[in-house]
């Protein structure tokens, strides 16, 4: 039974949870006439997720700056995440990134049929960027095997890509919120909370090996996560876990280079912003939504009508 449920409850019946709320949130200032909107993306959906909520096009178009993790247009200020993490890091073995599980994530890429171990392309790239390229390859690669049970399978144009496509095509200003200087000193690869060390944990959940009860608890949160994702809904209550986890350190840091970005653009105008739905009830106190609450303003969920 997936932990977000209690025996013979539908997800119908869990929506009466406070803690589960719309992935889609209304951001109004005191006294504001204009509204900007605050969406929680999930990376593994696709664009057919978006066509199935019309309503997310409608809101991009009524507002002036559309926002992202990262956009690399015509915003000179913003980078990729890969650029970000990479600058000024020197290439790394595959025994560095992994360790003693260095063998574990061999062996579960080579059973689902890459030619080549994963540890020995790593080895063989020139630049940390490329390391980091694959590492992220990686991480998709394994969601995918974890969430297809679910019906949830890759699509040519991801979610977050639909989104800006369409912001694009509507002339939207275009702000990405990552950029080299803030990002450059998060640490990515190392650490439970790392890409490193979600490759290690998905491929622990994906094959039951060395499965604490805790971690099988994790396993089916994030499963009930992805599942109640479908109906554009959320449960935030799980995101209210410690700050010093590991797993929340590198979220928590974007997330407060974020609002130095984001208040200013707020006042200038509309802005309909898409990050991933970690990111807005992340901690105790410094998730997106809580952040800008503490600064006055108006923060309520908005339920999508998925067609």
């Amino acid at each position: 039974m997936l932990s977000f449920f209690r025996p013979g409850q539908t997800i119908a019946q869990a929506v009466v949870q406070p803690s589960v709320q719309s992935v889609l949130w209304k951001i109004k200032a005191p006294g504001a006439v204009k509204t900007s909107y605050l969406l929680g993306t999930c990376h593994p959906f696709g664009k057919s997720w978006v066509d199935a909520n019309p309503v997310l096009y409608r809101y991009i178009k009524e507002c002036r700056t559309f926002i992202c993790e990262s956009y690399t247009g015509k915003d000179t200020t913003a980078g990729s995440l890969i650029d970000s993490i990479s600058v000024n890091k020197p290439v790394k073995t595959a025994a560095e990134l992994f360790g003693a599980d260095t063998t574990l994530v061999n062996d579960h890429f080579l059973q689902v049929g890459w030619v080549e171990k994963p540890t020995d392309v790593l080895n063989e790239a020139t630049s940390f960027s490329e390391q980091i390229g694959l590492i992220m390859l990686m991480c998709y690669s394994l969601e995918y095997q974890l969430i297809k049970p679910l019906g949830v399978v890759r699509e040519d144009t991801g979610m977050d890509k639909a989104l800006i496509d369409y912001a694009t095509g509507e002339g939207k200003f275009m702000i990405g919120l990552d950029n080299v200087e803030g990002l450059s000193g998060i640490n990515f690869t190392e650490g439970p909370g790392s890409f490193c060390g979600v490759i290690v944990q998905l491929i622990r959940w994906i094959d039951n090996v060395n499965m604490s009860a805790g971690e099988q608890k994790k396993r089916d949160e994030h499963l009930a996560y992805i599942n109640l994702y479908k109906t554009g809904l959320r449960d935030y209550g799980t995101d209210r876990i410690e700050e010093e986890s590991d797993d929340l350190s590198n979220v928590l840091e974007r997330n407060r280079l974020w609002i130095s970005k984001l208040l200013p653009l707020l006042k200038q105008g509309s802005c309909f912003i898409a990050v991933g739905a970690g990111h807005l009830f992340a901690g105790s106190n410094e998730g997106l939504i809580s952040l800008l609450r503490d600064r006055g303003y108006i923060v309520t969920p908005v339920r999508l009508e998925n067609k």
